[in-house]
């Protein structure tokens, strides 16, 4: 099930193998590590992306359906986003600032520390607010 709330972000595995993120967390404010818990069953695939929604609305959350919905929204304003392992270890996490429509921001080229704007004809995603996010430093192909 899709939403129309407009913000979405991904997370970028950049290994040969896929990256299972269940158990792992997602936040919208860094001082609450374990704000979602990722749902078994969630990969990143080789040199994939996984899409996440921040659409409030965990409970969208199927097996068949490979997209992520979390239980918090993203503020157009500016805002935070942090990815967490099971012991509350920072895996990334940055703070973003205000964003548009039709714009999309990220990282780039993709997993670089660097982030950039985009719009819709520089292949950003039309519509939505777009926040390419989080990227794996993990060697040996696995998050943990």
């Amino acid at each position: 099930m899709k939403t129309d709330a407009g913000w979405q972000f991904s997370h970028r595995n950049p290994a040969e193998t896929p990256a299972d993120l269940g158990g792992l967390y997602l936040t919208d404010d860094l001082a609450n590590r374990f704000q979602f818990e990722i749902p078994q069953g969630y990969v990143a695939p080789p040199h994939g992306f996984l899409l996440v929604w921040a659409d409030n609305q965990a409970s969208c959350n199927r097996t068949n359906d490979a997209d992520l919905h979390v239980n918090f929204q993203l503020a157009g304003g500016g805002e935070q986003l942090g990815l967490f392992a099971p012991d509350g270890a920072q895996v990334d996490g940055f703070a973003f600032v205000a964003q548009t429509n039709d714009v999309s921001t990220g990282r780039f080229p993709d997993g670089a520390a660097r982030f950039v704007s985009r719009n819709r004809g520089e292949g950003g995603r039309g519509g939505m607010r777009v926040v390419s996010a989080f990227h794996f430093p993990h060697p040996g192909g696995g998050v943990r």
